[in-house]
């Protein structure tokens, strides 16, 4: 009883928190800057690692450590995002342009392609050590939770653009 109400406080947090962001988004009529992007990642992050503390009962110790691997990432992904935005604006240029070069395109998107397998690997790696932090009871309860926590995650709007 004590788990399923801590799972639907935390899935009604993580809605509201997502609303919110939907909200705050689309008040601003257009693209967010790029600062304001990363500042609203940075939040996002930050109020996911308060509900896991509070859901699987996260030691201090271990939020800080789960912060400095996210930190370590975001640092070490700073090169691949530049790349990305670099490679986003490229095409850009390459779509509006007066002529249709099939080549470069193919070879930007397969660069581009490139680029998003890494940060897929980085965000598993980032899952996987911050999963081995862990006790053996929150790991079982985070595997237990995973699926609702998947769930609520479809009735979000994508985030384009983050």
């Amino acid at each position: 009883m004590k788990n399923k109400a801590i799972t639907l406080i935390f899935i009604g947090t993580m809605l509201t928190v997502g609303i919110l962001s939907g909200m705050a988004f689309a008040e601003t009529g257009n693209r967010p800057s790029l600062a304001d992007r990363q500042e609203l990642m940075e939040l996002k992050h930050e109020k996911r690692l308060e509900l896991m503390a509070g859901v699987l009962d996260l030691t201090e110790t271990q939020q800080e450590q789960i912060r400095t691997i996210h930190e370590q990432e975001r640092a070490d992904m700073e090169g691949t995002m530049q790349q990305m935005r670099e490679g986003h604006e490229q095409m850009r240029a390459l779509l509006e342009s007066d002529t249709f070069d099939e080549t470069t395109i193919r070879n930007l998107a397969n660069n581009q392609a490139g680029l998003k397998t890494e940060m897929f690997v980085s965000r598993a790696r980032v899952k996987h050590e911050v999963f081995q932090l862990l006790t053996a009871e929150q790991q079982e309860l985070a595997k237990r939770i995973k699926p609702q926590l998947h769930d609520q995650g479809k009735h979000q709007p994508p985030m384009r653009g983050i």
